[in-house]
């Protein structure tokens, strides 16, 4: 048998080191405990409950989900608000990537531009140096780095206006990794009152 399908010590001490999975298990319950006080705090934002949703958006329940690979590496999202068709997305993602940091990302694609206003780009100078503008071909990336995203209030109107033409789509972002809850939820709900201001 070749030698590479030999467990190595520390291999063989991950494999029946039992107290990882209960790590993993209760720091998920925590996740999902900590998504659930955000989501009601995005719904009981003020812009949340006068902003008008592109038709098809859960604006009321939202989404938990959780998976083992992004990257090879296991998340916890939730998608709230969240509207997904074939003609159009309009969501805000809070998602976190063991081993990188949560972010929290506006993403707006096909139809749902429309809702975007035409001076996004100098309305975007504003914004804080956090947030970052994805200029991936995929806007389901969530890898933020220097190469998939760029600082958004250093963009010009014709960077923006080229990236939607070519991609169809714009994604907000920030990335933390705070674990304070009480911060990162403050956080979180920051960013999705300043992206929604953005469109207003």
């Amino acid at each position: 048998m070749p030698d590479q399908l030999f467990f190595d010590n520390d291999e063989t001490q991950f494999m029946f080191d039992a107290q990882l999975f209960e790590r993993k298990r209760r720091v998920n319950q925590k996740i999902f405990e900590l998504f659930e006080i955000i989501r009601l705090r995005l719904k009981d934002s003020s812009l949340h409950k006068q902003f008008p949703f592109p038709d098809g958006t859960d604006y009321q329940t939202g989404k938990i989900s959780q998976g083992e690979n992004y990257l090879g590496y296991p998340w916890v999202m939730l998608d709230f608000p969240r509207g997904f068709n074939k003609n159009a997305i309009f969501a805000f993602r809070t998602m976190f990537w063991y081993g990188h940091y949560f972010s929290a990302s506006l993403v707006i694609a096909g139809d749902g531009l429309s809702g975007v206003p035409s001076n996004i780009a100098e309305k975007l100078r504003q914004t804080p140096d956090a947030v970052q503008f994805s200029c991936y071909e995929d806007a389901w990336c969530h890898d933020i780095n220097s190469i998939t995203y760029k600082q958004a209030n250093q963009l010009s109107p014709e960077t923006i206006q080229l990236h939607v033409a070519r991609h169809g789509y714009i994604k907000l972002s920030i990335k933390t990794t705070e674990t304070d809850a009480e911060k990162l939820a403050t956080a979180v709900v920051a960013h999705y009152e300043a992206m929604l201001q953005l469109l207003l």
